[in-house]
């Protein structure tokens, strides 16, 4: 099943799950995102970030990709356009998610996708890091986009995807030398 199966948006957590896949968000930071987050014309989402809120108090500043532009402006055509609120509300009560709202049609994707069980929601997340470093985009991009506070994390858990980094970059050196 390919990705554009799996991740075509039809309801609420379907949305979500393009969200998580398209941008690398925690899930907590997807199930906090308000409409007023979301710069349309810059293309950019900025907010502070839930999990290292106590070491970066200040808003983070995210790229949009065109493709999840098109899924946000669809979802929010769908929601009557509104300008405030919750991205993706509860559907009960409108209110914010719960934390483990995503969890269920995270299943139903990994079943329908036949990936194994072990995958966690979290696994968008580090496929989001490990596909943009093995596809050489920097450690310092990537730690921006995942919203880590320290490059520390980001090297810790994703460095090893670009062994050959040093080399390559020795060679680019002898070339323009």
């Amino acid at each position: 099943m390919n990705e554009k199966s799996l991740f075509q948006p039809r309801g609420i957590c379907s949305h979500c799950l393009s969200f998580a896949y398209y941008t690398g968000f925690r899930p907590g930071d997807i199930i906090g995102l308000k409409w007023e987050h979301i710069n349309f014309r810059t293309k950019i989402i900025t907010k502070i970030i839930e999990k290292i809120a106590h070491k970066h108090p200040e808003p983070m500043s995210f790229p949009i990709p065109d493709k999840l532009i098109e899924i946000l402006l669809e979802w929010r055509k769908q929601n009557g356009i509104p300008l405030k609120g919750w991205v993706f509300p509860n559907n009960s009560t409108g209110k914010r998610m719960g934390r483990k709202a995503m969890n269920d049609p995270w299943k139903k994707i990994r079943k329908l996708a036949k990936l194994p069980g072990e995958l966690e929601l979290y696994t968008l997340r580090h496929n989001f890091a490990s596909h943009l470093i093995m596809n050489n985009i920097d450690l310092l991009t990537v730690s921006k986009l995942m919203g880590h506070a320290d490059i520390k994390t980001t090297i810790d858990n994703y460095g090893h995807l670009r062994p050959d980094a040093n080399f390559e970059a020795s060679n680019v050196f002898a070339q323009i030398a």
